[in-house]
């Protein structure tokens, strides 16, 4: 091939189109913030954006270096190809999370499948989430709350005891409070009684390392496993996943792990029917919302993001989805949170002391707290949300606008993902006066900081 008098081999002409088309669409979307006027990062490797960065910095210091860039603490980045607005405005927050609420219903589709994975709160859409989230809201009033504190009260005295059987030496607080929590969620969640804190290798624990991408065991195969679950979580195509599907097991949780939670739930269903009392845990408390979707009327079942789901009721998916929930949202976060709120308390021993003598008022000779006597233990509530303010296990908050909408000035189209960064909101001292210094007192009515 000629070009300009020079004679081109076809296949390197064919190589430096192939080479343009991928540069270009690598970087198509990058001008996207521009366009509309919005600040952003700029963006150069192609399909990757900023992806270089999460991984290299830890995200929390790239959330507080950037916003100070961004006098608005708004602004535009670019996850691979994708535009994501980032946002640490206090009233920014507001206007997504209560005033336009219903546009903001959605997050980013990152499980499609039609699994227990892909059919929790935080998964589904639309009408389907306005659905389920009506259906479950009861089952968190304070009414069936209380019912579940007599089973957290054991799970706690366990956890008292491993405590104390540790003789005050030092040790490494993240194994009691794991366990503890684990204890927690299974019990409350599933009805199953695990003692986690004394036996590390039940079948549900092992099962439940599949929601965080850890392997399972220390083979290879589990390794490879859990690592190519995260690439095809978060980088694969919906179309090359369907195709990867027809040879090998591509779903987020494997085929042995959705059976086991599933068995688990047949049987629950089972001793619940079963029993004249209902049972406490989360799941029981769903049975009586329970349908089977081959037996429903025909016109009430609908398909929302290829998921299948009735308006008579909840599916046995449903329910096992949303206690599985439970693992994914509950364990890493609440158990990281105990570990740092005891750390903190090592730290700052003063505030241990009044911390122990306020609870001291409100216990019993025997150290235990009736349900309704909890509401008066304002200051340990302060302290761990002084820790949560510190530590934020979640740093981040993500939605997708369902319409095109315009908040505080900024265009978002529908489809565009927005992010709250947690963790920057947190350390802004506009928002917090002196951030870095951990005080449970700015958390007092008569004192909000």
């Amino acid at each position: 091939m000629n070009i300009f008098g020079w004679d081109v081999p076809l296949w390197v002409s064919l190589t430096a189109i192939v080479i343009t088309l991928l540069y270009w669409y690598g970087t198509a979307t990058y001008g996207y913030f521009k366009s509309r006027g919005v600040p952003y990062k700029p963006a150069y490797i192609p399909f990757l954006g900023d992806v270089i960065e999460y991984l290299t910095v830890p995200h929390t210091i790239i959330q507080r270096r950037t916003m100070k860039r961004y006098p608005g603490k708004v602004y535009g980045t670019f996850q691979g190809r994708t535009p994501v607005l980032q946002v640490a405005n206090a009233e920014f927050v507001k206007e997504i999370t209560i005033k336009e609420f219903s546009s903001f219903t959605n997050r980013r589709d990152l499980v499609d499948e039609d699994s227990i994975a892909g059919n929790h709160i935080g998964m589904i859409r639309d009408d389907h989430w306005k659905h389920v989230r009506s259906l479950l809201s009861p089952t968190f009033t304070s009414g069936k709350l209380k019912q579940m504190y007599s089973v957290i009260q054991g799970c706690s005295d366990k956890f008292v005891k491993h405590l104390k059987s540790t003789q005050a030496e030092p040790i490494a607080i993240k194994n009691y409070t794991a366990g503890y929590t684990m204890d927690v969620i299974a019990s409350t969640a599933f009805g199953l009684d695990i003692d986690s804190q004394e036996r590390t290798d039940h079948p549900f624990i092992y099962h439940a390392k599949s929601f965080f991408f850890r392997p399972k065991d220390d083979r290879f195969s589990s390794k490879l496993s859990s690592f190519l679950g995260i690439v095809i979580l978060l980088l694969c195509p919906k179309t090359l996943k369907r195709i990867l599907a027809r040879f090998v097991d591509v779903s987020f949780l494997g085929a042995e792990t959705m059976e086991y939670f599933g068995n688990i739930l047949n049987t629950v269903f089972s001793q619940t029917q079963s029993q004249l009392e209902k049972r406490k845990d989360f799941i029981s408390m769903c049975s009586d919302k329970v349908v089977d979707l081959d037996k429903v009327d025909k016109d009430s079942i609908k398909v929302t993001n290829g998921k299948r789901w009735t308006t008579e009721g909840l599916s046995k998916r449903d329910v096992l989805a949303n206690a599985a929930i439970f693992i994914s949202a509950g364990y890493e976060t609440t158990g990281s949170t105990l570990e740092y709120f005891f750390y903190i308390m090592a730290v700052h021993p003063e505030i241990q002391h009044k911390l122990h003598t306020l609870i001291a008022e409100v216990v019993d000779e025997n150290g235990e707290c009736p349900y309704e006597d909890l509401k008066k233990l304002e200051y340990l509530d302060w302290c761990i949300d002084e820790t949560m303010r510190m530590f934020s296990i979640a740093t981040r908050l993500e939605r997708e606008a369902k319409t095109d909408i315009t908040v505080k000035g900024i265009p978002i189209s529908k489809g565009d993902g927005v992010q709250i960064q947690i963790h920057a909101l947190h350390y802004d001292p506009d928002y917090w006066t002196d951030p870095e210094k951990f005080n449970p007192d700015r958390f007092a009515p008569e004192k909000p900081d």
